[in-house]
């Protein structure tokens, strides 16, 4: 994966995902990737929940790092509330919204 602290750097480290279920608080998917960030993790992850439970999750929700606008309108997300930040806010940085 390339390192952030030095650019043209790679570092042997990997990414790790997890999917828990909240009411069971128990892990229903994982994974492992050697992809920099999770925007493209998402739809597979979610996939790998469906696949796991042999349904599809009334929730998600996600932090901004998963935030992709192409993967929001994949057929396999259809019918699930999904909660995804779409942009990073600073501490302390307050918002106000209409």
């Amino acid at each position: 994966m390339p390192d952030g602290a030095h650019k043209g750097s790679f570092v042997q480290a990997y990414n790790a995902q997890v999917a828990v279920d909240s009411a069971a608080q128990i892990i229903v998917a994982a994974e492992i990737t050697q992809q920099a960030n999770d925007k493209q993790q998402l739809v597979p992850m979610l996939q790998q929940v469906i696949e796991n439970v042999n349904g599809k999750p009334q929730v998600a929700s996600a932090d901004t790092g998963y935030w992709s606008a192409a993967q929001r309108h994949r057929g396999s997300l259809q019918g699930i509330d999904l909660h995804v930040a779409t942009e990073r806010q600073q501490h302390g940085e307050s918002r106000t919204f209409p």
